[in-house]
């Protein structure tokens, strides 16, 4: 294989990255963030009695989504219509279970 090159197909490519002002645009004028990505440890250390953010952040449900599954009853509330974690998770681990009820 002498005289054979090999290309390089990252040979000119520019790789573009948008400027801060055009971030900011993109991000509806805020500062653009990685997403946080919930772990177990999330769910340890978060507190037994959630707010609606405090849910939403956990499960990855939008307000509207967990306003639909509160007033379902899908998850327990207590008298300041805090939403107990343990009800959530019970909930995600039920959600995911029909999700997958084939596999």
């Amino acid at each position: 294989m002498v005289g054979q090159r090999t290309l390089n197909p990252y040979v000119g490519v520019r790789i573009l990255r948008p400027q801060p002002e055009i971030q900011q645009i993109l991000a509806g004028g805020e500062e653009m963030i990685q997403p946080h990505v919930v772990t177990p440890v999330d769910w340890a250390f978060a507190p037994e009695w959630l707010t609606m953010d405090e849910a939403c952040r956990l499960s990855g449900w939008t307000p509207d989504a967990m306003n639909e599954i509160v007033e379902a009853g899908g998850v327990d509330l207590n008298g300041d219509e805090l939403i107990e974690r343990g009800s959530l998770l019970e909930f995600q681990e039920a959600v995911a279970l029909v999700l997958h009820w084939d596999d």
